[in-house]
């Protein structure tokens, strides 16, 4: 007995596990139960250290296909490290038939989490990160998909992931039509893509810049080189041509919105597919010309919508126009919502409130606004119609998550008085 004693607990100090204190009597089984865990834990994580290269190319093969990067060694890792017990999958709609084998590897060679979740709420982007409500039900991590770290890491109250999942593709088509469509080089090209296309903007920028001359790369701090988002376009002076690489016009639209006088091409990485894309920029803006003259906010009421769908809402922007409103002496009706309805808000006016501010999203303003009986602004809209900021006529601004954007976009410098020295 001695001598199994002596054993374990040189075992235990080995694998700094266990540090057993001076004067402490323990009893044998103790001892035996312990390094019965830290043996088990040992040989599951040599076994899975061994086999891991095998288990996660038979897990692409079976049930991902095998241009869509996941990052499974890198989130393994980072589970095991910190040792989190109960995790939060958040995935777009496309992605959630992908969450149940996602769960099943985890559970397989993971050996101190337990617990797994995904959410089933609908989510649109970053911006719908829930770390709150992950805090409020008592788990430890996120691991969020698809999308790109809006939310600084060391803002969210939870430990998150952000797994951008990279999709690679073949560019050798894309080049192709490109040399049979352009035989000139034409000066000053951009290109762009969404955050799973970006890691490969590089090597596309060097191909074809020996086809059409020379290609521009925009960021928009802080996002990627080339990134683009629905809600954050960016700005290319003197460029005629714009290539965007995905699929949907969604994200493309904030680009075209920023720079209506350059052509875009769009080319779909999984139809293999290049075409124009014309967006009628002219009836766009009549349209929210219109909406913006029908809102009387001096004669009636105002609502302000704030988001609590993840961190969509912003209570700093919120603070700003509060004391907009103060200063024009304007009453305003507030409200949380976490979905923005039609019915909902035709409830809730009525008669009473004469058009909406919505802190959430500026594409619901400008794509959904039809819909509503009542005029539905975004933040920037709203600064116009209390005229602190002036109206564009060339361009429609989409800055919401820029650097660069005004006191109605998300990082804005709270410090200046930009908006109360142009009252």
């Amino acid at each position: 007995m001695a001598y199994r004693k002596c054993f374990f607990f040189s075992l235990i100090q080995i694998s700094n596990k266990y540090q057993p204190k001076k004067n402490v009597k323990t009893k044998n089984k103790n001892y035996m139960k312990l390094a019965k865990k830290i043996l088990k834990y040992r040989e599951r994580k040599n076994t899975f250290l061994k086999n891991e290269i095998e288990l996660i190319l038979a897990f692409y093969q079976k049930n991902f296909p095998r241009n869509y990067n996941f990052e499974i060694k890198k989130t393994i890792n980072k589970l095991e490290k910190n040792r989190f017990k109960t995790i939060f999958l958040q995935l777009p709609e496309g992605l959630f038939c992908f969450s149940i084998f996602l769960i099943d590897l985890f559970v397989k060679n993971l050996f101190f989490s337990k617990i797994f979740y995904f959410s089933n709420r609908t989510i649109f982007g970053a911006c719908c990160v829930d770390d709150n409500f992950v805090k409020f039900v008592g788990l430890d991590v996120i691991l969020h998909y698809g999308h790109s770290c809006l939310i600084p890491v060391f803002k969210c109250i939870v430990s998150i992931s952000y797994i951008f999942l990279e999709i690679f593709f073949d560019n050798s088509v894309m080049i192709e039509s490109f040399i049979e469509k352009f035989y000139k080089k034409n000066n000053y090209w951009g290109l762009t893509s969404t955050i799973q296309f970006t890691s490969s903007l590089r090597k596309i920028n060097l191909d074809l810049s020996r086809i059409l001359g020379k290609i521009i790369i925009p960021q928009n701090k802080p996002l990627s080189p080339g990134e683009l988002l629905g809600c954050t376009g960016f700005f290319l002076k003197n460029c005629k041509n714009i290539i965007y690489i995905g699929d949907g016009k969604f994200h493309l639209e904030s680009a075209i919105m920023t720079n209506p006088i350059s052509r875009f091409f769009q080319y779909n990485p999984f139809s293999h597919s290049l075409f124009i894309v014309e967006f009628s920029f002219l009836d766009f803006l009549r349209k929210r010309e219109f909406f913006l003259n029908n809102s009387f906010f001096k004669k009636k009421n105002s609502g302000i919508i704030i988001s609590s769908l993840g961190r969509q809402g912003n209570t700093k922007i919120l603070r700003r126009f509060k004391e907009l409103l103060k200063l024009k002496k304007i009453s305003a009706f507030i409200i949380s919502m976490s979905e923005i309805s039609f019915d909902r808000l035709d409830l809730i006016g009525k008669n009473k409130i004469n058009a909406w501010n919505q802190i959430a999203c500026p594409r619901l303003s400008s794509d959904w606004s039809d819909s509503y009986k009542h005029p539905l602004l975004s933040t920037h809209e709203f600064g116009v119609v209390l005229n602190v900021t002036d109206w564009e006529k060339f361009f429609f601004k989409m800055d919401f998550y820029s650097q660069k954007g005004g006191f109605w976009a998300n990082y804005y410098d709270s410090k200046s008085n930009f908006y109360i020295k142009n009252i």
